[in-house]
């Protein structure tokens, strides 16, 4: 390892909430998604400390979101009601089955976007 994944990354703290908030999230359900302590999860919120390349990433991938977004550069959209559902189902799966059915889904995109 280069020790990269350990850097420090500007992040919006108020985009990280709002990111959070908009997935669905409480402090205490993203803590255990991402590994680390609902302080934590409030720390990075509150902008006292800021979160490690890796978890950065896991965020925006657990968020749905890219890191423009939680550096506060674009804005972070609120979900339809069909886009919460969706998230609902998958948050009831084991994260290699989310995996997979996010696959399926890309592979579905790619379809659908080659057939206009």
């Amino acid at each position: 390892m280069d020790g990269r994944a350990d850097e420090q990354f500007n992040c919006s703290s108020r985009a990280l909430g709002l990111a959070r908030e908009h997935a669905g999230y409480t402090q205490e359900d993203e803590a255990e998604r991402v590994g680390v302590s609902q302080g934590t999860i409030s720390r990075w919120e509150r902008g006292k400390t800021s979160p490690s390349r890796g978890e950065l990433l896991r965020l925006a991938q657990v968020y749905g979101v890219d890191l423009e977004q939680l550096a506060g550069h674009m804005p972070i959209a609120k979900l339809s009601p069909e886009e919460k559902e969706v998230i609902a189902h998958m948050r009831s799966l084991p994260h290699d089955e989310m995996r997979r059915i996010a696959a399926i889904v890309r592979a579905y995109t790619e379809i659908v976007k080659g057939g206009d």
